[in-house]
């Protein structure tokens, strides 16, 4: 009686199909990453200081088609008109509507901060008044 014994052959890795699921892994991660430039927006905290009182704050209110509006009137507000009307070292208190998104605000705040407003603040959701 003869027995006859075959040694299994060991299969390595293929490196082929290793490759091609890390070409893979690497398209799908490049595609779907996005860059994005941040930006950031300083904001500095109110000190208390010794100064007059300079009176109530001026009011704007934006709505959700990102036009700012002078506070309860249907007036829109232009660049122009926002450096005319408003005193540039005054307070000013930004109120917007509940439908407005958070990086419309901060866009805002960011061009109100160019036009040269050094106080602005974002105040309670604003409700236009019915007329």
């Amino acid at each position: 009686m003869s027995t006859l014994y075959i040694k299994p052959r060991r299969r390595g890795v293929g490196l082929t199909s290793l490759v091609d699921v890390v070409f893979i892994l690497l398209l799908f991660f490049m595609l779907t990453s996005s860059f994005t430039r941040q930006q950031q927006l300083s904001l500095d905290v109110p000190v208390a200081s010794n100064l007059a009182d300079l009176g109530p704050p001026q009011r704007v209110g934006l709505t959700q088609n990102t036009d700012l509006q002078r506070w309860g009137s249907p007036e829109l507000l232009s660049d122009k008109a926002l450096v005319e009307t408003f005193d540039l070292n005054k307070p000013l208190l930004m109120s917007a509507g509940e439908q407005v998104q958070i990086q419309t605000i901060v866009s805002v705040l960011m061009h109100l901060d160019k036009l040269g407003f050094t106080q602005v603040s974002i105040g309670p959701v604003w409700v236009r008044e019915a007329r």
